[in-house]
């Protein structure tokens, strides 16, 4: 909810800068029709970057592509028997990626300073900067340009159909862009692990097919040996079920990659071994990478609770070095874990200081606004009076059965209740109770020459308290600026 509360916040303030004649002839970038159009391409790179390398290597490893065309094959990972099911599929995909083209050109971009750009040529002539040359290769159907007839023509539109997968760079440095969660970036991270030993399998399982025709050693001969699914030099269908031959590779390359190796499956030819000595080093580092980042996110994911509890073992620390005893000890730790669960542990003067001085004045008056308005000592107060008061206000949280204060202590600060009530003894005697409504105070407002007043009565928190408190010479001081 809070992430579609910025996306609506931020789509009316580029609707706003668009004029209004243009309106009906750009697309804006930011709008709710072309982010599901960028995630409809998504899926459709990341169906292409999965069925690109594996038509390349399972398929038209094994015959002539017009041959593939008219034969039927055993594919229980392809949803129909004919290729020609997904050629179709192939030129859908090709047509939407054509028409993302022409979209791209009525797109609008942020350009630095974040200025929306919505010159329709200023927009063409930034596409073709940028990715137009990406697009407009990935997006050439390759398949019905080329001669499918010509045997010469097989391997070059292996390579020619690969160009496909170029749409996913430009999917992932937009990805980058726009992740905003850990959850979503550890599931981006495992897929490109997925995606990578996909590709390797494609690759392993090439290597083991060209070197079965000569060498009775390759993993895919033993393999067929197992199976007693022989491969027959008249027959291109012949040898392994396709699905048996995928998940083969795809188990080899997983083991390799996760450093496992179990040894089922292993290189026995100098090919094989050359791959899998590079297949090694990419899995290294994929996986100092990747899970190197899976345990840095975990660890972002819960850096609350582990400050939490280097807090906890401080005063526990602290509790025995100045051996105090129960119940104060007791009331240290419930007010720690208290403050903790309001906060979490983050220091708003800290974050403050990031942002510019009139930002922290915005800030901090939204913080203090709604406790300052309904008091009544400051209900006629200026904007510009309540901005001063909250620059030096701050908060307190108080629990149950706490004394806030005692009866003759000097008063040097005064409270405002957001929350909670707070009960008045005089005596040992509850007296009444202040915190019935929002606003309510108790201290004082004015600075005594030459002395501070004195409490006549003590204050108990009855329930959890929060308030807002300020010093009484700073209240002083604003209150002098502002008459």
């Amino acid at each position: 909810m809070a992430a579609f509360k910025r996306w609506r916040a931020r789509y009316k303030r580029y609707k706003l800068q668009i004029p209004p004649q243009m309106r009906n002839r750009i697309i804006l970038h930011y709008g709710l029709f072309k982010i599901t159009w960028d995630w409809l391409i998504m899926v459709l790179v990341l169906y292409t970057a999965v069925e690109v390398p594996f038509v390349s290597a399972f398929i038209m490893s094994q015959a002539d592509l017009n041959k593939r065309l008219k034969r039927k094959y055993d594919c229980s990972i392809i949803l129909y028997p004919d290729a020609y099911p997904l050629l179709l599929v192939d030129t859908c995909i090709d047509v939407i990626f054509m028409l993302d083209i022409v979209l791209n050109f009525r797109t609008t971009y942020v350009k630095e300073g974040e200025v929306l750009i919505t010159n329709p040529c200023k927009i063409g002539i930034h596409y073709l900067r940028s990715y137009f040359i990406v697009d407009f290769v990935a997006a050439i159907p390759w398949e019905l340009l080329l001669d499918l007839n010509a045997d010469e023509n097989t391997t070059l539109f292996s390579l020619l159909k690969t160009a496909r997968l170029l749409r996913l760079f430009r999917a992932a440095r937009k990805l980058d862009r726009n992740y905003e969660y850990m959850t979503s970036l550890l599931f981006l991270m495992l897929m490109f692990f997925m995606l990578v030993a996909h590709w390797m399998a494609c690759i392993w399982y090439m290597i083991g097919f060209s070197e079965q025709k000569h060498k009775q050693t390759s993993w895919l001969s033993i393999l067929a040996t197992e199976s007693n699914k022989h491969f027959h030099p008249t027959d291109p269908w012949s040898g392994p079920y396709l699905p048996s031959r995928y998940l083969t590779s795809l188990y080899y390359v997983m083991t390799l990659c996760t450093t496992v190796g179990f040894g089922n499956v292993s290189a026995n030819t100098d090919g094989e071994r050359i791959f899998t000595i590079c297949g090694m080093l990419l899995g290294a580092v994929m996986y100092a990478g990747i899970f190197g980042n899976v345990t840095a996110i975990i660890h972002g994911q819960y850096s609350s609770n582990f400050r939490y509890r280097k807090e906890s073992m401080a005063i526990n620390e602290f509790v025995r070095f100045y051996k105090i005893r129960n119940p104060l000890a007791r009331r240290l730790r419930e007010y720690s874990r208290h403050t903790w669960s309001q906060t979490k542990g983050t220091d708003m003067n800290r974050v403050l200081k990031k942002f510019p001085e009139g930002l922290q004045y915005e800030i901090r008056l939204h913080m203090h606004l709604t406790v300052l308005s309904n008091s009544f000592l400051f209900m006629d107060s200026e904007s510009s009076c309540l901005r001063g008061i909250s620059m030096r206000m701050r908060r307190q949280y108080h629990l149950p059965g706490h004394f806030i204060m005692y009866e003759g202590d000097e008063v040097d600060t005064l409270h405002l209740i957001k929350r909670g009530k707070i009960e008045i003894i005089v005596n040992g005697v509850c007296r009444g109770r202040l915190g019935k409504i929002d606003g309510d105070a108790y201290g004082t407002s004015l600075r005594q020459a030459g002395r501070r007043p004195k409490s006549v009565a003590s204050l108990r928190a009855a329930t959890c308290v929060d308030c807002h408190v300020i010093k009484i010479e700073e209240l002083d001081d604003v209150m002098q600026s502002y008459p």
